[in-house]
């Protein structure tokens, strides 16, 4: 790898900026330590690992949700915003810094239809009923959802970046996983467990989720014993807190994605499927023995004070269909579904595809299916490469970016706007950015 030496000065504005965080801890403010303290151990961290804002995104930035909510900071999402895009910049100054301005940037098909989607709704703000609400998603999207599926694109002639990026997921999912554990502990077994005020029981597990596929890839390539061992006893600390979160559709789509993941593996036996596939089935089963309870009443009944209830979501899937005939073409606007379904106020549909059909029209609809079908499409054609180039660790990385991905879309079907699912870019991101690498390239030539 050509990379070129850091000049002094930045050297020095490195030194600077450190000192200055030191000199601010001098004030006796224990917050004012934590936060000094926490960005200069970042500070290196994305020094010398700059895409570990890249793992932070893929996990949803649930422990920098909960670190808020431990400094009960109220109001965070601006706050939240500007930390996420502070982390993301910095990661990738530092990189310029040490390789140099890249030759030149590729422009995949994807990165249109992402601009496509943030003009439509953009374009939704002129017709919108909550102008409020549809600027801050415009926003977010652009400056949030929008980078995440360019910086990835930065990294791509490194591949060991995107190596790099699912291990710290790893490493925050176990990190999350005992945080979450410890949280559980103090909620009663027949209680749903609610991590804090700002991240709910869904985001949760749809993080941990993405941190068990990604164990499951250091666990595959991995020769030594003793990290296997721990990969699995990683796999059960995080399983937990899911569990008792009672989350329907991340544990579900954690299981279908386990099973893709490992019916992709070209070196497991069909029996070894079969046992895997078998295991995951049964673990199933015991996910609605031991959650059935909250799983049984938030089904059959309308809880009012749970927006999250089967019964609300379909009604916000009907709504949104009922809102997309009356406006085919262009949609209701950016913001302006709104839907009161008995005591509860929904503001958008719990699902990013009738979200866009809703608000932005047929054409916001047909922009994000195809989006996920190029994104599948390129996951697979990584797949089907590496197998030709008999190169095991980069099949084992195509799969788990697939199966990432797929479990990302999966939730997204069942939760959050379109601005909290940024997960759904990145990894579409990181499977492109695969496919244009320099080891791809290489192997061609």
């Amino acid at each position: 790898m050509n990379t070129t030496v850091i000049k002094s000065k930045y050297i020095i504005i490195l030194i600077s900026i450190i000192e200055l965080f030191f000199i601010m801890i001098i004030f006796k403010s224990l917050l004012l330590s934590y936060l000094m303290f926490t960005a200069l151990i970042l500070l290196f961290v994305l020094f010398l690992y700059p895409e570990f804002g890249l793992s932070l995104a893929l996990t949803s930035n649930i422990l920098i949700r909960l670190t808020l909510d431990f400094l009960s900071i109220e109001e965070i999402s601006s706050l939240l915003l500007f930390i996420q895009l502070l982390i993301l910049g910095t990661g990738v100054l530092f990189y310029k810094l040490k390789n140099g301005p890249d030759e030149k940037f590729y422009f995949n098909k994807l990165i249109f239809i992402s601009l496509f989607i943030g003009f439509l709704m953009w374009g939704g703000l002129y017709y919108s009923k909550n102008y409020d609400y549809g600027i801050y998603k415009a926003t977010y999207y652009v400056f949030y959802n929008f980078p995440l599926i360019i910086i990835p694109f930065i990294f791509r002639h490194e591949i060991n970046k995107s190596i790099n990026i699912i291990k710290f997921v790893c490493y925050l999912g176990i990190l999350l996983g005992i945080i979450a554990t410890v949280l559980a502990s103090h909620f009663p077994l027949n209680e749903r467990f609610i991590p804090s005020e700002n991240v709910n029981a869904i985001w949760l597990a749809r993080s941990l989720g993405i941190s068990i596929l990604s164990t499951l890839f250091i666990l595959d390539v991995s020769k030594r014993y003793t990290v296997k061992s721990i990969c699995l006893l990683s796999i059960l600390i995080m399983l937990y807190p899911i569990l008792r979160t009672g989350s329907r559709a991340p544990f579900f789509g954690l299981v279908i994605a386990i099973i893709l993941y490992y019916f992709y593996q070209p070196d497991i036996k069909r029996k070894h499927k079969l046992i895997i596939f078998s295991s995951l089935i049964l673990m199933l089963l015991i996910f609605l023995l031991i959650t059935q309870s909250v799983l049984f009443s938030r089904i059959i009944s309308p809880d009012i004070n749970d927006l999250s209830s089967t019964f609300s979501r379909i009604a916000a899937w009907e709504k949104a269909l009922y809102e997309f005939s009356s406006a085919p073409i262009m949609g209701i606007g950016t913001g302006s579904f709104y839907y009161e379904f008995l005591y509860i106020t929904i503001f958008y549909p719990h699902n990013i595809f009738l979200e866009l059909l809703s608000e932005s029209g047929i054409l916001g609809f047909l922009s994000i299916v195809i989006f996920c079908i190029l994104s599948i499409r390129y996951a697979l054609n990584n797949i089907k490469y590496f197998k030709i180039q008999g190169s095991s660790k980069y099949i084992k990385l195509s799969i788990v970016l697939f199966t990432i991905f797929l479990f990302s879309v999966w939730n997204a079907m069942f939760s959050g706007d379109i601005v909290h699912n940024g997960t759904v870019w990145l990894s579409a991101g990181l499977i492109v950015a695969l496919y244009d690498s320099k080891e791809r390239y290489k192997f061609k030539h």
